[in-house]
């Protein structure tokens, strides 16, 4: 019986385990795994300061490109296949920090979960497709509601990973951007891809005005959406991308901006004589994850990357990541052997 590493997390304590490959069933997918990518999710799933919605279930795991090793007559896919992940439906499966991830679920939810890609595109850069899908299903959305943003003045709070990705798409659109960040590193990180005169200081948020203003930052406070609303004209938009607790509110209002996230709603308010559009998105969907397929070569991603490591490195740094102890200002891409 084949033998496969895996992560396990328990009680904030992460740690490589040894498994068996089970004898696969006719509803069963093995992906061979090589590449991974740590997401601010997985982070705070260790550190236990998620909430984990009833309809996705823990994404411990999710950003992952393979190959499939096996797959059962029932699957509707083939041995051979390049494919990533999409997170956004819960097949029973294991954790993509592994050798292997295993499915195990019908046909309809196997072609929603795992997403086949062109052996053409660069390995490295498809381990993003699925949180650039997922901003660029935000970012879509967000459109459906205002309209083309050619020319329009957009700010992002929080210039990480889906700061910058949205962006990065934002301006593939024609809108003006320009990104907020505490200077951590991520200020720095952000000018190899924008213009210096598009990456700023929290504290320059003011000197400025904004069609549109998308708050990226993993956790979602009473401070940036302050922010967001001081520098937002008049019946303009404030997205919500970066992460909501069931209970959050908009300031001092009673209006749930979880709801309006998870919901991807709109929902216009007058909030001290300001009118303010309030939109979200959340996830993505398969089409999604083809559409960035179609434009990846064109997309600087591999400036994204901050570090690589090896599996047997993961479980210490990203317990140190969930413990404050060290931080990057982009993505973490875990390799597993050949």
């Amino acid at each position: 019986m084949t033998k496969y590493k895996s992560a396990e997390l328990t009680n904030g304590q992460v740690k490589i385990v040894i498994n068996d490959l089970p004898n696969p069933d006719e509803d069963t997918i093995f992906i061979k795994i090589f590449l991974s990518g740590i997401c601010r999710a997985d982070v705070k799933e260790v550190s236990d300061s998620r909430d984990i919605a009833e309809d996705r279930g823990p994404l411990f795991g999710h950003e992952l490109n393979g190959i499939i090793t096996f797959a059962g007559k029932d699957t509707g896919f083939k041995e051979n296949q390049l494919v990533t992940f999409n997170p956004n439906v819960t097949p029973n499966r294991t954790t993509g920090f592994a050798d292997y991830m295993i499915l195990k679920a019908p046909k309809n939810i196997l072609k929603q979960a795992v997403i086949p890609y062109d052996r053409k595109l660069d390995k490295q850069k498809t381990i993003l497709v699925e949180p650039l899908s997922a901003t660029y299903h935000s970012l879509e959305k967000l459109i459906g509601y205002t309209g083309p943003i050619k020319s329009k003045k957009i700010a992002i709070i929080g210039a990480g990973n889906a700061g910058t990705m949205l962006g990065l798409f934002a301006k593939r659109k024609g809108a003006s951007v320009k990104l907020f960040n505490i200077d951590d590193g991520r200020i720095q990180f952000a000018q190899k891809i924008f213009e210096k005169d598009e990456v700023f200081k929290f504290s320059d948020y003011s000197k400025f005005e904004f069609d549109i203003v998308i708050v990226t930052i993993t956790i979602i406070t009473p401070k940036s959406l302050k922010m967001a609303y001081e520098c937002v004209k008049s019946d303009g938009f404030i997205h919500l991308y970066g992460g909501t607790r069931s209970d959050h509110k908009f300031l001092d209002t009673e209006v749930n901006i979880d709801t309006i996230r998870r919901n991807e709603l709109l929902k216009t308010i007058n909030y001290k004589g300001k009118i303010i559009n309030l939109t979200g998105a959340y996830g993505s969907g398969p089409d999604d994850f083809k559409s960035v397929f179609n434009i990846l070569d064109d997309l600087p991603v591999n400036k994204l990357i901050s570090k690589q490591i090896q599996f047997h490195e993961f479980p210490k740094l990203i317990m140190d990541m969930a413990r404050g102890k060290v931080d990057y200002p982009g993505k973490v891409i875990v390799r597993y052997s050949p």
